[in-house]
């Protein structure tokens, strides 16, 4: 309430010939507040509001509900410039951006480096759940009959700088979190590898990106040797 509105009541109480519900309405705030006011113009004298200890809040629940949605438009936006925003939109309120720093990791989003993960389409996410589906029954029989190979691409020079987000610490997988990259892509060296249930197969290090005859190459000389050494022929299939 403004200071003008808290002395509209007191004259109104004054006056003797309306009830505090009466008041409230005329005035346009809560019941509560009437009776509030009202007791401390008996104790004190005056409407003025009692010293608080500490700084006053800075942001108020429509500030801090406008940060908050602009950092879940985009987690990779820094408190710098969350803070310059709100600035340039807000008059009278200039804040910085340990203000912002504060107010997110009180609400639980702290920084988290993204994680980079395949860039999948919505056809190849429905294929794995397909392939995942076919096999939720599978025993350790079963899968101890499989032998898992990947590759995997590195950068020896050049290396992109990690991008940072603002998330939940649940949220790390999170698609709108993770940071899209092609598989076997801008990678200077590589390796390839694979396990199964009885163990490690063999690997193989490669130089350049992995093309149709490279693959061929690494199968043929280090994925059947890694069946040969891992399986036993007499094993049941």
């Amino acid at each position: 309430m403004s200071s003008p509105q808290k002395w509209q009541i007191v004259g109104l109480l004054k006056s003797g010939d309306k009830k505090q519900n009466k008041i409230a309405k005329l005035t346009g705030v809560y019941p509560k507040c009437v009776s509030s006011t009202k007791k401390r113009y008996e104790e004190t004298g005056s409407v003025s509001d009692r010293s608080r200890s500490g700084r006053p809040r800075k942001l108020t629940f429509r500030d801090e509900n406008y940060i908050f949605r602009e950092i879940r438009k985009d987690p990779t936006s820094s408190y710098q410039k969350l803070a310059t925003d709100f600035n340039s939109k807000t008059q009278g309120v200039r804040i910085s951006k340990y203000t912002i720093m504060r107010y997110l990791k009180k609400k639980g989003l702290e920084s988290h480096t993204a994680v980079r993960k395949p860039l999948l389409n919505i056809k190849d996410r429905q294929k794995r759940y397909k392939w995942c589906k076919q096999r939720l029954n599978w025993t350790v029989s079963d899968w101890s009959r499989v032998i898992f190979s990947d590759e995997s691409n590195f950068e020896v020079f050049n290396r992109k700088s990690r991008v940072i987000v603002k998330s939940f610490k649940n949220e790390k997988f999170h698609p709108k979190l993770c940071i899209p990259r092609l598989q076997n892509g801008e990678g200077s060296a590589g390796i390839w590898g694979c396990i199964s249930y009885k163990g490690t197969g063999i690997c193989n290090i490669y130089t350049g990106r992995i093309n149709q005859f490279v693959y061929i190459n690494t199968l043929e000389n280090n994925l059947l040797p890694s069946v040969e050494l891992l399986f036993d022929p007499n094993d049941p299939w």
